[in-house]
């Protein structure tokens, strides 16, 4: 008995032994990569379980982990998510990275950044990665369906077509009724450059867009501001609300190289209503025409007139004759399945000091209709380097060329293919029987789809825009930041019209215009931001007199000093 005893002793201390060697302590502290503060209240846990522990007030935590489990998650709101591998010797330091994507956290405005609970202003921000697999061109496109109180609308749906934007509804009769846009915290021109003779300005009807040439996937995220709020700092000229853009930057770590392409197409959206064919529509005609004779043989019986059929068969090919190579089809022969493809590749990273984002670009997209598309060429730059404890300079460097084919797109005789792929009767020819084109229209020269071939509307856009940054921290919480950009564009709008094209007459017509819009600007700036029990937040900025705001729980004060 004694001895039975003895050994289930020796077995429950071994047993004691290996239940306790399955675990062990993982000690740590968790900081901020900006100021290598200790971040208070971090959840660190093990991945796909509950078990967890958060970080006291000197960053410390301490946990008990499985000896199987190999890594743990480290959170804290605001910041990166972290997943860290476990040293071996159960001491692990990290540091967290800010996440500039995480819009339920952080509002990120021109006049500084603001948790989405303490942000009182009405704004909307969208994250890049909900927008990198729509399909399109422009960044206003991105925005639709995606923002509420932002309605987008277009008179053209070529490629690279201007957008109309209204947030709230319309804020003007007179005035200009679109959004600021800011690139990077720099307010950049937007809308149509086009203009110059009367030629030139006819010419350029789709009006090409100026914000075509930022490629969408170098953005990290948008945020739309709706309200007086985006008055506050950029002025009247914000009095129909702000679109803020903030483009990519690299990350501290190993380099990261992605390259993306893809294609697709594309089909009009509506249907159109349905016609007859030339076929329906002559055995339509020849019982007009029948029905016709019948009522004037009844109107006069003695006259002698010639029986319905006669006078169908003589009359038929009057209104609805077939041609030479058969019937038309107008919508095959004007309209097309349009095609996209886009080839993008990216570089990013860098390390305690330096980081970089880097890409290249090419996106072409077709229209609906033949010599109506869009080549877009792009190559971004971003680089931030850290000068010391307490400095930091940065550039952002944007080159850009639109290459864009348009069609003409007026209820005018002057090609209007939209409405001849819709009217025009199929009795109408494109080519003879040797396969010239000839006049479509009855005693006329007018061909839509030569025109649409012969005739061009062309318009080449090349755009520059850098920016450059230094700032430094003063003291703690207080920064000093001067902005310096360049934002330069050139435009070059040309258009020809064949000779028996029914916009002239008798002889070739081109015509051109270029328009250049340089732009610099430079602000300077000081924030002090500090988290108390109440926030403090003062912002001044060299384009208005210096605006000092302090808030404190409900209460605000502000200040302006000229």
């Amino acid at each position: 008995m004694n001895k039975s005893r003895y050994v289930f002793f020796i077995l429950a201390c071994l047993f004691g032994l290996y239940v306790q060697a399955q675990n062990r302590t993982v000690k740590g502290r968790v900081l901020s990569a900006e100021d290598k503060e200790p971040l208070i209240g971090a959840t660190v846990k093990i991945p796909g379980t509950s078990i967890g522990v958060v970080t006291d007030i000197d960053g410390n935590f301490s946990l008990e982990v499985p000896d199987k489990d190999k890594t743990l998650v480290i959170e804290f709101l605001g910041m990166s998510t972290l997943t860290a591998k476990i040293p071996a010797n159960g001491v692990l330091n990290v540091s967290l990275h800010p996440d500039t994507q995480r819009l339920d956290e952080v509002v990120v405005t021109g006049y500084g950044n603001f948790s989405k609970s303490s942000f009182t202003g009405s704004a909307n921000t969208l994250r890049g990665d909900l927008l990198k697999n729509v399909p399109v061109v422009s960044v206003e496109q991105k925005l639709q369906g995606m923002t509420p109180g932002v309605s987008i609308s277009g008179n053209s749906g070529q490629p690279g077509a201007n957008q109309s934007i209204r947030i709230r509804g319309m804020g003007s009769f007179n005035a200009s009724k679109e959004p600021l846009f800011v690139i990077d915290g720099v307010p950049v021109t937007s809308g149509s450059l086009s203009g110059g003779s009367a030629d030139a300005a006819y010419m350029n009807n789709s009006k090409t867009n100026i914000m075509s040439t930022l490629n969408p996937s170098d953005i990290e995220n948008i945020t739309v501001i709706k309200d007086a709020a985006a008055a506050s700092l950029y002025g009247s000229r914000a009095a129909n609300g702000v679109i803020l853009i903030t483009t990519k930057k690299g990350t501290k770590g190993r380099a990261k190289a992605t390259l993306k392409m893809d294609g697709g197409f594309s089909n009009a959206a509506v249907e159109f209503r349905p016609t007859l064919n030339g076929e329906q529509r002559r055995e339509l005609i020849y019982e007009g025409l029948m029905n016709f004779q019948q009522d004037e043989i009844a109107k006069n019986p003695e006259a002698g007139l010639a029986s319905p059929t006669e006078y169908a068969d003589l009359h038929i090919n009057d209104y609805a004759s077939i041609p030479e190579l058969g019937y038309t089809d107008w919508r095959k022969e004007l309209m097309r399945t349009a095609h996209h493809q886009s080839y993008e590749a990216s570089v990013s990273g860098g390390n305690d000091k330096t980081t970089f984002y880097s890409s290249l670009g090419f996106n072409r997209q077709e229209g609906l209709v033949e010599n109506s598309n869009l080549d877009r060429y792009t190559a971004r730059l971003n680089v931030t380097q850290k000068v010391g404890s307490r400095g930091e300079v940065g550039a952002n460097v944007m080159f850009s060329q639109l290459n864009q084919e348009m069609n003409e797109e007026r209820g005018s005789s002057i090609n209007p293919f939209l409405c001849v792929a819709l009217n025009t009767t199929p009795s109408f020819p494109v080519r003879d029987a040797e396969g010239n084109y000839v006049g479509s229209y009855p005693s006329s020269n007018v061909n839509p789809l030569r025109d649409i071939r012969t005739d061009y509307n062309r318009t080449r856009m090349t755009r520059m825009f850098s920016t450059g940054y230094a700032s430094i921290d003063i003291i703690k919480g207080l920064k000093l930041k001067e902005t310096l950009s360049y934002d330069y564009n050139i435009q070059k709008d040309s258009r020809y019209w064949n000779p028996l094209s029914n916009a002239i007459h008798g002889n070739a017509k081109d015509c051109a215009s270029i328009n250049t819009n340089p732009n610099d600007s430079s602000c300077d700036a000081i924030t002090y931001i500090d988290e108390l029990d109440s926030c403090l937040f003062i912002n001044s900025l060299s384009l208005y007199p210096c605006i000092i705001t302090l808030f404190c729980n409900e209460y605000s004060l502000t200040l302006l000093i000229k």
